[in-house]
């Protein structure tokens, strides 16, 4: 599979957990990253422990926060895979198709992403784009 999920991880390793293995229920051979966004906590730790023994699951260690998004642009610029999903930490993948269905619209539309264009305050609440 030409695609990797991306999971940006500050301090919630419990949810970043479920969400990698809700992806990995489905997708078995689904290459997942990791990106710690330098948590305060032992999400680092905790997360190697969970995951050392998987061949499709890394685990990148920013040595700042680099906040969500910028961490995820900068793992999204790093894949090397054709395609990416940015999946959230606190999102669970309930059933199969998901990958396969965001996959058909952007080859039907030759899309560079496919999704929802959110635009956030310095706070991260939604904003008009005209308030940017």
């Amino acid at each position: 599979m030409q695609v990797q999920a991306i999971i940006v991880n500050y301090g919630t390793p419990d949810l970043t957990r479920r969400a990698v293995w809700s992806l990995l229920s489905l997708y078995h051979d689904l290459a997942i990253l990791i990106v710690d966004n330098a948590s305060p906590d032992d999400s680092v730790s905790r997360l190697s422990g969970e995951f050392e023994r998987s061949p499709t699951v890394r685990i990148s260690v920013n040595e700042s926060n680099l906040h969500h998004g910028p961490a995820m642009d900068v793992a999204m610029r790093a894949s090397e895979r054709d395609w990416v999903l940015l999946f959230d930490s606190d999102a669970i993948a309930y059933r199969a198709g998901l990958v396969e269905g965001l996959l058909d619209t952007a080859r039907i539309h030759s899309a560079y992403m496919v999704g929802d264009l959110c635009f956030v305050d310095e706070g991260g609440s939604n904003v008009d784009s005209a308030e940017v």
